[in-house]
């Protein structure tokens, strides 16, 4: 079985979540529109850290993460989603109100 089947086949969102994510949409709900993500991209590791890397700057951020029910980042908290054999991932605001509270992110290597 190759990588890609394992995570195809994996049902456990700890597992599934780790790797580097880049955004592919954004915005409210089914109403959202495709972004170019510029290079950046977010990875998670196994740790429980999450990092951000940011082209522009040239510059790495480190967050602390957790995943259960919901997906935990800092302050904040997301309804999470898998789907595209685990590929993507879509992520709704849950801990706040937010103008445009839903992203579309999909795996890179």
């Amino acid at each position: 079985m190759t990588g890609c089947e394992k995570i195809s086949n994996e049902t456990d969102p700890a597992k599934i979540i780790i790797g580097k994510w880049e955004i592919i949409e954004f915005g409210s709900g089914s109403n959202r529109d495709m972004v170019d993500s510029h290079g950046e991209y977010v990875e998670y590791c196994r740790d429980s850290i999450k990092i951000v890397y940011q082209p522009d700057t040239k510059k790495y951020f480190r967050y602390k993460y957790w995943i259960d029910s919901l997906l935990h980042e800092e302050s904040d908290y997301f309804k999470y989603e898998f789907f595209d054999k685990n590929q993507k991932m879509r992520l709704d605001f849950a801990s706040c109100i937010a103008e445009f509270p839903t992203s579309i992110w999909e795996r890179i290597k």
